[in-house]
């Protein structure tokens, strides 16, 4: 069970925001990548940049987040693959 504040650790694609809930269908197909006009995405942080601690939104490129204790040797030369949308 994790707690409020546990870290996240494991590899990550993408991350995604919807502004709609999501249908169980959808939520089975979490590994296939999207083109970025779905209806209802709202945001979406590829996590390509390869180095940086720094990861910003392909939708709307002004909403970025920043890692902490975070460094280029973090960054996957290869990441999980996602399945052709």
């Amino acid at each position: 069970m994790l707690s409020q504040y546990e870290d996240y650790k494991g590899e990550m694609a993408e991350l995604r925001f919807w502004d709609m809930a999501r249908s169980p269908e959808a939520l089975r197909d979490w590994d296939r990548a999207v083109r970025g006009d779905e209806a209802g995405l709202a945001g979406r942080v590829p996590f390509s940049e390869g180095s940086g601690a720094t990861a910003c939104d392909v939708i709307d490129p002004s909403r970025c987040m920043r890692f902490t204790r975070w460094d280029d040797a973090s960054w996957l030369a290869v990441g999980p693959v996602l399945r052709a949308p």
